[in-house]
């Protein structure tokens, strides 16, 4: 987003430096990246950027130095005391709490039906200001390079402030591995020419480099030299690139996916071509492309062993209980590999297997549009039901070769229903099409249709005469097919010559085939599988083994081809021997370990994911940490990448509950970037921290504070979504972690005079924690007075007369914290609240504006945009341009008309309910924050209320 003038970060002249060390992490393994950064910028004329030091921020001006007072617009408001002297670890403690919260938020803005250009400035600007207030608060600096990919890229301060971002995440955690590769890709791409950044890439890829930074970050700079080569029209280079990419990382799903498929036209062998896909199939053992075309290439060579092996592992990927015809033409090849391979028992079974299921799932589906079928059992076990018409002729062929008379006949009959019921199928459609008020179909559907039935007809008729060798029903599919679309003469040619291989003279047909077979266009397999029976009905044995052969050397992978080859073993009275290129084929395949195939069988786990909590919180406004273990259980290394093996994002799901509460709250999505590291080893483990204080559990337990609650949670590592929501894929795992309960406090007449007593002077963090807790239980009394005794309405009045005195006796920074984590505005709290309002504290009116602003007429908007203070109307200005563009919204959905909202701010409900439009803050539910930002949260709700 272009900003024409970026204006200085807030929390140096806001917030205070109590406690804030100077202090800036570096990298200290072997050669530094900022020093690898260096040598190759230094090399190159390139400045290099060191990570800066984390500079303290500047102290809070007192009230005295702040701005000039607001204009008549805003709220008059009684004059506010100046905050007397706070201890310096309560302070702190407030810091870190807000910088927190600003975070948080910074990604919440984001996560909207409707973005505006408002709403992606506000989250970078409440980023910044949380790196600001926390200048070690790494969560925060991720929020901040989140906020700066969805800016406006060509803006030279957002470049900037992104290039911090990444320097200060590498300090504070110098082993994400995701950002180092950014910090060097960037690092090359400011250079302005192809020319210079080629010369910088192979700089950082040198050998002196690569050991530094490892194999998976080697791997990936290499192929976006490659691709660079490639834009510049480089082809040598590019091809060179992307086989050192390979060659580094061979576990880079990206970079063997790309030389698989670029290399695999390009090679002059099969095994060669094999060898690139299996190491792209290896590399992402999620990429079914890759893994089907490994097996296909294998199938189409003779390898018939590894490929019923890998074609049975795509199955194992792809099993489903379903009908779907990808799934039955992919269990069909299965079958060939293993009846090519000599198991034609397996083959047959897996069929038969498949046949079952679906007529169960047949069977299912009549009893539910039909219950009085369960009245006789029998009939309902007798209904027909098609299957595609491909696995049902591969069936047949192999019990053809092994079963009896009536297994036979009942296969026949399977198929004859198949290609039947594929007719019928579409003079239902057809039908379908024009009942009730619908138009009759056209002309040319009518025409398409026909041409579909006469070509499935004709299958059939094929069948019969090749396979079958049932002349008779040959030719009735041949009538019916000839009906529909008359048959031209070489296709009349061509039936005949088949019709008569199945007559009382089949010898007459060889001279019938081989005249077909002069003529080009009909020189076609099917018709040299004809010419070889013929040949073999008359006789000439050596002839017709030798035409057998020729379609078995040409179509390896169908069933022409390999029923051709069992016929010719046949007659050799020997197997057919495998040839060079077929046995470096099986050699190659039978190389991979049998622990591959187990990934993929049902119930494998080849990840496991573990939830283990981290320090007991002690209330609702600590950090919450937690730590997600993911275990690599297979010998392969396992990429982090968007697309697998590892997906680099876990989705977690949790709720909170709470005693006095009838309803849990759930939050059913938080998306938790792991791209901090590329790639998961072998039979290792991960270990991912997160703060759930930063997502929307964290903002939604905010009004626990009092009661305490317990936290569920659950992870799911490889996701995928489903009509419910989420699940965990075939490759995935989904683990819950223990119960957490957060204690709340007791509440007494006693314990509220001294909480009130203490928040006065307040010593630690506690006493501050008690006092949010507090000011919530008085604030769902009031809404509730039918719950509360006079006596301890009495002590709620004690501390909604003292509450303003309280808050304006707390150093500025204290009081922007308890600004935002204290409930929603209900009336005895309003006097507190506009005392707030009128502070010149720029940080107390930023907290305001955030949290408080409830609608576009808020004076104080107003205010803030008018106060002659760069930084305070900046975001006067993006607040209220996001409010007027959810408000627009709001007015839109519910058709509200174009006028103005009118609300006032604070001028809710007299409940003290949720106001029309949401705070801003809190905007409605959206999309995800992006990948490489703060831990992305579930779509969010508004901040709490008592």
């Amino acid at each position: 987003m272009h900003c024409p003038e970026r204006l200085p970060m807030l929390a140096r002249p806001l917030a205070q430096s109590e406690g804030q060390p100077n202090r800036s992490p570096s990298l200290r393994a072997g050669r530094s990246l900022a020093a690898i950064v260096a040598l190759v910028a230094g090399g190159l004329g390139l400045q290099a950027v060191e990570p800066a030091v984390a500079q303290a921020p500047a102290a809070e001006p007192a009230p005295a130095s702040a701005p000039a007072s607001a204009p008549a617009s805003a709220p008059a408001s009684a004059p506010v005391a100046a905050p007397r002297p706070t201890n310096p670890e309560v302070v702190k403690a407030a810091r870190v709490g807000l910088a927190r919260l600003y975070a948080s938020f910074a990604g919440k803005t984001l996560r909207k039906d409707e973005l505006a250009l408002a709403d992606l400035e506000l989250s970078l600007l409440l980023a910044e200001q949380a790196t600001d207030l926390n200048p070690d608060d790494v969560y925060a600096w991720r929020a901040v390079f989140g906020a700066t990919l969805l800016s406006d890229g060509t803006d030279e301060t957002n470049a900037k402030t992104r290039s911090r971002a990444m320097e200060r995440i590498l300090a504070l955690d110098p082993g994400d591995e995701g950002m180092k590769l950014r910090r060097l890709v960037e690092a090359i791409e400011v250079a302005p020419t192809a020319e210079e950044r080629v010369a910088r890439f192979e700089a950082m890829l040198s050998p002196a480099n690569r050991g530094t930074i490892g194999p998976q970050i080697a791997a990936q700079l290499a192929l976006k030299l490659a691709l660079l080569y490639q834009r510049t029209g480089d082809i040598e280079s590019f091809e060179r690139w992307l086989g050192e990419a390979v060659t580094i990382d061979p576990g880079s799903p990206t970079a063997t996916a790309m030389a698989a498929g670029y290399f695999r036209f390009a090679a002059d062998e099969v095994p060669k071509e094999a060898e690139l896909l299996l190491t792209a199939m290896t590399a992402n053992p999620q990429d079914k492309l890759a893994m089907r075309g490994f097996a296909t290439l294998l199938l189409d060579h003779g390898a018939y062993r590894g490929a019923a092996r890998f074609l049975q592992t795509c199955a194992d990927f792809s099993f489903t209980e379903l009908p779907l015809i990808s799934y039955d033409e992919l269990l069909a090849d299965v079958a060939l590999a293993l009846w090519a391979s000599d198991q034609p028992m397996a083959a047959e079974e897996l069929l038969a297997s498949r046949y079952r299921r679906m007529g169960e799932y047949f069977r299912r589906m009549q009893v539910r549009n039909d219950p009085s079928l369960l009245a006789d059992p029998k009939a309902l076990d007798k209904l027909p039901f098609g299957i595609a018409s491909s696995q049902a002729v591969v069936r047949f062929a192999i019990v053809r070769q092994i079963g009896t008379p009536d297994q036979i006949a009942a296969a026949r009959s399977i198929v004859d229903f198949s290609f039947e019921n594929q007719v019928s199928t579409i003079d239902r459609t057809l039908k379908a099409t024009s009942e009730g008020d619908k138009p009759a179909p056209d002309a040319e559907t009518i025409d398409r249709a026909r041409s579909e039935q006469a070509s499935i007809l004709l299958q059939a008729a094929l069948f019969s005469y090749w396979l079958a060798e049932d002349r008779v029903k040959g030719d009735e599919y041949l009538k019916s097919a000839n009906a529909l679309e008359p048959l031209s003469e070489a296709a009349t040619a061509r039936f005949a010559a088949w019709a008569q291989l199945r007559s009382a003279e089949p010898a007459k047909a060889v001279a019938m085939f081989e005249a077909l077979a002069a003529d080009a266009a009909n020189s076609t397999a099917a018709n040299t599988m004809g010419l070889a029976l013929a040949q073999i009905a008359a006789g000439d044995l050596r002839a017709g083994a030798r035409s057998l052969l020729t379609v078995w050397q040409g179509n390896r992978g169908s069933l022409l081809g390999i029923d051709a080859r069992a016929r010719l073993a046949k007659v050799l009275g020997t197997d057919v021997p495998d040839d060079e290129v077929t046995t470096r084929l099986e050699t190659l395949a039978a190389a991979v370990p049998q622990s591959f195939d187990r990934m993929f069988r049902q119930g494998a786990r080849s990840i496991t994911a573990r939830l283990r909590w981290g320090t007991q919180p002690t209330s609702v406004l600590e950090s919450i940490p937690v730590v997600l273990e993911i275990t690599n259980s297979t010998p392969w290394p396992l990429a982090v990448t968007d697309n697998g093996p590892l997906k680099s994002l876990v989705n977690m799901q949790g709720s909170i509950a709470a005693a006095n509460r009838s309803r849990s709250i759930d939050v059913s999505s938080i998306m938790v970037p792991i791209d901090r590291f590329l790639s998961l080893p072998p039979r290792s483990t991960i270990s991912i921290p997160i703060d759930l204080a930063y997502t929307e559990m964290g903002i939604g337990m905010l009004q626990f504070t009092q009661q305490g609650c317990t936290i569920s949670l659950r992870a799911m590592v490889n996701w995928e979504t489903t009509v419910g929501g989420f699940r965990a894929d075939e490759f995935g795992d989904q683990v819950e972690a223990d119960l957490l309960r957060v204690e709340g406090m007791r509440l007494t007449d006693e314990w509220i005079g001294a909480v009130i007593q203490r928040a006065r002077d307040p010593q630690s963090a506690q006493d501050l924690v008690e006092l949010v807790g507090l000011v919530g239980a008085a604030a769902e009394s009031h809404l509730k007075p039918k719950d509360v005794s006079d006596a301890r309405k009495a002590r709620f009045d004690e501390l909604w007369k003292a509450l303003p005195e309280i808050m304006a006796g707390l150093d500025p920074v204290v009081q922007s914290w308890l600004l935002v984590v204290m409930p929603d505005g209900v009336p005895p709290m309003q006097p507190t609240l506009d005392a707030l309002r009128a502070s010149k504290v720029p940080l107390v009116r930023l907290s305001y504006l955030v949290r408080r602003a409830n609608a576009s007429s808020d004076p104080l908007l107003d205010a803030a945009i008018a106060s002659g203070d760069e930084r305070i109307e900046r975001y006067g200005r993006v607040v209220k341009e996001m409010l007027l563009h959810d408000e627009e919204v709001t007015r839109r959905d519910f058709n509200l008309g174009t006028g103005g909202t009118g609300n006032q701010p604070n001028a809710g409900p007299a409940d003290g309910s949720k106001p029309a439009v949401p705070p801003a803050s809190t905007p409605p539910s959206g999309a995800d924050a992006p990948a490489g930002g703060s831990s992305p949260t579930t779509p969010p709700r508004p901040l709490p209320k008592p």
